[in-house]
Parts: structure tokens; C-alpha cells; sequence
């Protein structure tokens, strides 16, 4: 009777720390979903650089203030069926999308976009590259920045936009 009240024992121990476990392991392979409504929380600066060092900070202030400038107020809404559509207002477009691997992949009409995305501490965090986009900035814009260079040039302008889920 002993031996079986030892072994009882020892089996309540073992499953009473193996239970605890299991349950956090099915909750830490639980799939999250891009599948809902978004809204821009913020975007950060990961790689800024300009063809001179003195200029970084200027463009990297510029760029960061359209950037929230240009997202603020927008809602994404990402379907289950894979379509995405961007709110502003009364505004607002579709694009397909797919989301597989960290990649977020946006059709519009066969023009394909990659951006890298991952899901972190409740955010959807983009990847996005806008080195093309800042290759052409009018004389005005750059002497608003404060930038005199006539030969100034973006070499690299990657940042991320922060997406949390709307409540």
C-alpha cells in the first residue's frame, strides 16, 4: 500500500509540472493572424543614409514626419478571404494580399509588392524600403529640411511602420 501511495505521489508531482507546461506550449504554437483591422500607431527609422553623413538626421527627421503625416488616420483591414482594404475618411482601395513565412505579398490588378512583416508584442511591423521614393525631392523640400547640397542623394531609406490592432 505504501509502494502504491509513493508511486501516486511521484505520478502527481510529474503530471502537475508537465499539465502547467502543456498548456503553455499549446499557447505559445498558436498561430497569430494579420486577419482583422489595423490602425498606424508609429514608424521608426532602421537604415537612413544620404551621400553625405551631415545630412542623415535632416532627411531622417523629414522622412519619418511625412511618413506619419501620410498614414495617420488610415484603418487596413485585412479579410480571411485575402483582400486588404486601405480607409481613410470615406476613401478607401483593395488590394489582394497573401501572408505567408513573414512575407506579406499585396496584388494590385498583377503589380506585386513584397514586404517583409511580422507580427510582435500585439503590432504588425512593415519592412519598408522608400529609398526610390525620396530619389527626387524638389529644391524646396530640401531647403525646408535645411539641406543645401544640390547634389544630395538617398542612398539607403529602409524603415517600419507600426500597425496595432484597432480595438
Amino acid at each position: 500500500m505504501k509502494s502504491h501511495l509513493k508511486i501516486l505521489t511521484v505520478l502527481a508531482i510529474i503530471f502537475s509540472s508537465i499539465l502547467p507546461s502543456c498548456s503553455k506550449d499549446k499557447d505559445e504554437n498558436k498561430t497569430e493572424t494579420i486577419v482583422g483591422n489595423w490602425t498606424f500607431k508609429d514608424v521608426a527609422a532602421k537604415d537612413i543614409q544620404t551621400n553625405k553623413a551631415s545630412n542623415d538626421a535632416k532627411f531622417t527627421n523629414y522622412l519619418l514626419t511625412t511618413l506619419r503625416n501620410e498614414n495617420e488616420g488610415y484603418t487596413y483591414s485585412f479579410s480571411a478571404d485575402g483582400v486588404l482594404q486601405t480607409q481613410i475618411g470615406s476613401s478607401s482601395a483593395n488590394v489582394n494580399y497573401t501572408f505567408t513565412n513573414n512575407i506579406l505579398t499585396l496584388d494590385d490588378d498583377g503589380v506585386k509588392t513584397e514586404l517583409k512583416a511580422r507580427l510582435e508584442n500585439g503590432l504588425l511591423i512593415l519592412k519598408l524600403d522608400e529609398k526610390d521614393n525620396y530619389q527626387n525631392i524638389e529644391l524646396d523640400k530640401l531647403l525646408e529640411m535645411g539641406i543645401t547640397d544640390i547634389d544630395f542623394e538617398v542612398n539607403k531609406a529602409v524603415v517600419t511602420l507600426h500597425l496595432e490592432r484597432k480595438k
